[in-house]
């Protein structure tokens, strides 16, 4: 007896194979999306880059012992190293100097603190109005900028700190105007008010650095022997090339202090990939062993002879440890939707 199964045959062509279809469909398209959403850079040559707050002594003399270890965390005011001064009366006379400097860098931070400054800008006329962001990052920027400012006129920061912040209101004045979509306006120039910026940190590294002085120097009017350095802010310690009975000349660097507005990941990359990346992203720091959550804090554009972009990942201070300049990190980030 024969049976005719052509008809559930033409079922099965019918249905099901359009069913597998679009199944096949389905399962591509998840695909896809899931690569949008979960789409990320990682960079194999992160290196840990930054600058320092140097540890200097006030007098000539000799390193008899650090006390603290080299990657050590610090905290303000801690006792970092061992002197013992070679001291003379021309040796109490710069010391003295430094005091009075010292104590009028306070005053001076102290008086900025109580009041604003105020700046001539150049800013773009009249137009379609910036985005409320951009204009707020130029803002920040721009007080960030008088703060490096004052501070550099005080002498309580480098020249390549002060540089940095202005090429940072620089790019957030260009990154405003890019924003508007229109050709360039005409400028105009006008005067714009903005805190001094100066920070209880601030105040804190330079009564700290005021009072380094006054003990100097009255631990060498006393001439009792050792005396002590003194971290001016927290952060973590790292040895010079000075040893354990080296000869000190005053002014001489002994130890860095890195803390976490001085320190953090650099990355160089193309154009192409770093027009991928936004400001603001989080950042998986693979470092010294471990993982770390870190934070895309700028996006630099090549500048003179410098052919790639450069990324500055921020990391979280107390990650710190164990975490040095020169280091080599793996970092992965997310890319912009």
């Amino acid at each position: 007896m024969e049976i005719d199964i052509s008809r559930k045959v033409s079922f099965v062509i019918k249905f099901a194979l359009p069913a597998i279809l679009l199944v096949i469909v389905l399962l591509n398209l998840c695909i896809w999306l899931y690569g949008q959403y979960n789409a990320y850079l990682t960079f194999y040559d992160a290196r840990v880059a930054g600058t320092f707050l140097q540890t200097k002594t006030l007098t000539d003399g000799t390193l008899e012992k650090f006390l603290v270890k080299d990657g050590e965390d610090v905290t303000a005011g801690q006792a970092l190293a061992q002197i013992q001064p070679n001291v003379t009366q021309d040796d109490i006379n710069k010391l003295q100097q430094s005091v009075d400097q010292a104590q009028q860098q306070y005053d001076n931070m102290v008086s900025l603190n109580q009041q604003g400054s105020t700046r001539v800008v150049t800013q773009p006329a009249a137009a379609a109005p910036a985005p409320a962001a951009d204009d707020s990052q130029y803002q920040s920027a721009l007080a960030n900028e008088s703060k490096m400012k004052n501070l550099y006129d005080l002498g309580a920061i480098s020249r390549n700190e002060y540089d940095n912040a202005v090429s940072a209101a620089e790019s957030a004045r260009a990154s405003m105007n890019q924003g508007s979509g229109a050709p360039a306006p005409a400028t105009t120039t006008s005067v714009v008010s903005a805190p001094s910026g100066v920070t209880p940190d601030d105040l804190q590294m330079a009564q700290t650095r005021l009072n380094q002085a006054k003990m100097a120097l009255e631990e060498a009017q006393k001439n009792t022997g050792l005396t002590e350095l003194y971290a001016s802010a927290n952060g973590t310690a790292y040895y010079t090339d000075v040893e354990e009975g080296s000869n000190l000349s005053a002014g001489q660097n002994v130890l860095d202090i890195a803390t976490s507005n001085y320190l953090w990941l650099e990355i160089k990359t193309t154009e192409e990939q770093a027009n991928k990346l936004k400001e603001g992203a989080y950042a998986e720091c693979t470092i010294n062993g471990n993982i770390i959550g870190g934070t895309v804090a700028q996006i630099v554009a090549p500048d003179g002879d410098e052919p790639k972009y450069t990324v500055k990942i921020f990391i979280p201070s107390d990650k710190m440890g164990g975490i040095k300049p020169n280091m080599i990190a793996t970092v992965k980030i997310p890319i912009k939707k």
